[in-house]
This record gives C-alpha cells, structure tokens and sequence, in this order.
C-alpha cells in the first residue's frame, strides 16, 4: 500500500505543476458556477420578482399622481413612468408585463351613488389572464385607499357629495323617485357629517375605511427547491472539475506510456495494477479535493446549503470514484494525448450534455430526462443535489450512490481488460 501511496502522490506532484491542468480543475469550475449563477438568478429577490408596470399619466392632476404613488409603493409592483406609444410598445414587445393609462379626468372622477366612476386603462397580453387579474386587484386596491384618504379629509370630500347631490335632483342619475329621496337624505346627513367632524379626531379614533385588515404571517414552506441558482450552479460546475480531473490523468497515463516513464515503472518491482492502483488513488484525492473545494467556496461566497453532511460524505466519495473508473476507460481509448483527449472529451462531453451538466435536468423534456439515465453525470448531481436541496434521505440517496458505484466499477473492469491486452511487458 505504501508504493501506492507513493506513486499517487507523485502523479499529485506532477499535477500541481502542471499549471493548465490546475487550471481546468479548479478555476475553470468556479467561473463557470459564479457565471451561470448569475445569469440564471443568482439574485431572486428585490424587483426581479415584481410585476412590471408601466405607468402613462394623462391627467397629471394631484390624485392622479398620489394613484401613482400608491402603486410605486406597492412591493408586487415595478413601476416607471413613460408616454402612451413607449408604454404600449415595451408591452408588444414583451419587454414590460402591462401598461395602465391615467385619461384626463380621473382627478375629478369621485363615484358615489352617481356619476361617472374614474376609468382606466390596462394593456396586457390577453394570454396573461391570471397576471392581469391580479393587476386589477392591486389597481383597486390603490383606487379603494385613495378613497379611503378623501374620506379622512372632510374639506376635500364635500364637493363630491354637493356634485352628487346636484346630479340626483336633476334627475340625471337615473333613480326611481323613493330611492332618489333615500339617497338625497343619506348624502345630506354625510355632507352635515363631515362639515361637523374633527379630521384629526377621526384618523386617529374614528371608523375607518378598513373592511378587512389581515396580517401577513410568514412561513417557509418545507419543499426540495433550490434557494437560489448557485445551487444548481455549483453541482454542474463539480461535475465539470471531475471531467476535467479524469481527462487530466487519462492524458497523463497516455503520456507515461509514450514517453516511456511507464516501462521504466515497469522495470522497478511494480506491477502494472500498483501502477494504475497509485494513478486511481491520485484521481481519487484530486476529486475529492476539488468537490470540497468548491462546496466551501458555494457556501461561503454564494450561500450554498451543507446542512447535511452525513449525505454529502457519502455522495462526494461515490461520485469521485465513478470518475476514477471513467478515467481508467478513457486512458486506453487511444495510444497518443490527442486520440485519447478527443475520444475522452467526445464521450465526457455527451454524458454531460445528457446528465444535466449544461442544461437543469428539471428544465428537459420527460424523454430526455429518461435517456439521461445512462449518464453518470446525471447522478452525480443527483446526489450531490439530493444531499444540497432536493432533501434526499439516507434511502433516497443509495439509488444515485450505488448507480454511481456500479458505473465506476464497469469503467474500471473494462478500462483493466483493454489496458491488459495493449500492453504486453
């Protein structure tokens, strides 16, 4: 055990100093984690997650701008200010949610039990039927607290009743004769109201416009979604190290081979399985190495979750053995470094197109998800997946473990086999 040892740690040797190898291992990873992250939402909070709103004010009037006040203060809401075209256009072209247009006026508009109520308009893409009703919700809730102001200020609010009393004796309104009578006394009691009343007084111990006051509790919810995409991120980029890291010492056995270090090994008392024993032990340690390096850099620069360790020490270990193994078979697939990288990153590449390593496997279709089976990259991330947010148990997680295992162990079998007939010492 101590020749294996030994002969791990000088292929480790050799890899330090070998500057592009360290760098397709270590660094290549994180850029690629720290890049798609970001584009992928690495921040999902803030105005990423409201309803764009492009406000158009015609009526330029006080009310009409305490209305867009109300929605600007809005926390589902993103709001801008812009002319009707520019609003319409952001909206044909996908690039706003909805537009609402402020007609000239809506300053004057005070519906009561007469009158025409204030009026405005929506632009939304008619397939976007639940965003739309949920729009119309929060422009009648803006509407109802501007009401709800004017009813606080008594000065402001008589002449609307005055012009509502106005309307219904002239008849214009529309009403029969008793409710017309009905709704003449009612106003006239609110407009002696609100001529009698202590504003002061009533905003702070009064009735209040305020049917309905729930108070918002929040919780969060127990599911496997990721918290943000450097979760997702960062299990793909593991992947690419191990890749890289199997390619890399692959190359390195071709090399020996060439170069004729390993019939030199060959004439020392050392067998030919010590020899690919102390090249497998040395990929081992390197994968390892490269997974925790990159879960501590996800958790401490980018908040990835290692709430379970006990999953992550069993996941780490099985993915990088899969890896050993794929490197054993990729090292005979050619005599020269530019069959074996070609052929290596050929077949490498393919499974990670496959297992989820440059498009979510959450995000493929139900037939491509199937197919991935066959690639161990897919569960590879699966169990890291599983042991970062998917909130696999110990059960769960033996099914991607153990198909790892068995991926690794084929790998080897069959890169021993070819290795043993190409070379005849």
């Amino acid at each position: 055990m101590s020749v294996v040892l030994i002969l791990a740690l000088k292929d480790l040797k050799q890899l330090v100093r070998n500057r592009m190898g360290t760098f397709w291992i270590f660094v290549f990873p994180v850029v690629m984690a720290l890049f798609f992250g970001a584009i992928f939402g690495g921040s999902q909070s803030g105005a990423a997650n409201r309803l764009s709103l492009v406000v158009v004010d015609e009526d330029g009037s006080e009310a009409s701008r305490a209305f867009v006040g109300r929605l600007r203060n809005s926390a589902a809401l993103s709001v801008e200010s812009r002319q009707r075209a520019q609003a319409h256009e952001s909206v044909r072209l996908g690039k706003r949610s909805a537009y609402v247009v402020i007609p000239r006026g809506f300053g004057d508009s005070m519906p009561l039990f007469g009158g025409s109520p204030a009026k405005l308009e929506l632009g939304i893409d008619p397939s976007r039927k639940a965003e739309g009703g949920y729009l119309q919700g929060l422009l009648i809730q803006a509407s109802f607290e501007g009401l709800r102001d004017q009813f606080g200020n008594p000065s402001k609010m008589r002449p609307y009743v005055a012009d509502s009393l106005a309307e219904i004796d002239s008849g214009q309104a529309g009403l029969p004769a008793g409710q017309q009578k009905v709704l003449t006394s009612f106003l006239k009691e609110l407009d002696s109201f609100l001529g009698e009343v202590d504003p002061k007084a009533y905003q702070e111990r009064g009735p209040q416009l305020e049917p309905l006051r729930i108070q918002m509790i929040p919780i969060a919810a127990v599911r496997a979604t990721p918290r943000s995409a450097y979760e997702i991120s960062f299990p793909q980029a593991i992947l690419w190290a191990l890749i890289a890291c199997s390619t890399s010492f692959a190359l390195a056995l071709v090399r020996e081979r060439s170069w004729g270090t390993f019939l030199r090994l060959r004439a020392a008392p050392l067998s030919r399985r010590q020899i690919l024993q102390g090249k497998g032990l040395a990929c081992f340690l390197a994968a390892i190495t490269v997974i925790l390096f990159l879960l501590v850099l996800g958790r401490l620069a980018c908040g990835v979750r290692l709430d379970h360790p006990g999953l992550l020490a069993l996941a780490i270990p099985c993915s990088a053995a899969c890896f050993v193994g794929i490197m054993v078979f990729v090292s005979v697939l050619g005599k020269t470094d530019q069959a074996v990288s070609g052929a290596g990153w050929g077949i490498l590449m393919i499974f990670s197109m496959l297992g989820g390593g440059m498009v979510p496997l959450f995000v493929m279709p139900a037939w491509m998800r199937t197919l991935s089976d066959i690639s161990p990259v897919k569960w590879s991330i699966l169990a890291l997946e599983g042991a970062i947010w998917r909130g696999f148990s110990l059960s769960e997680m033996l099914l991607p473990c153990g198909v790892l295992l068995a991926f690794g162990a084929c790998f080897t079998i069959l890169g021993m086999l070819r290795f043993a007939t190409t070379e005849r010492l």
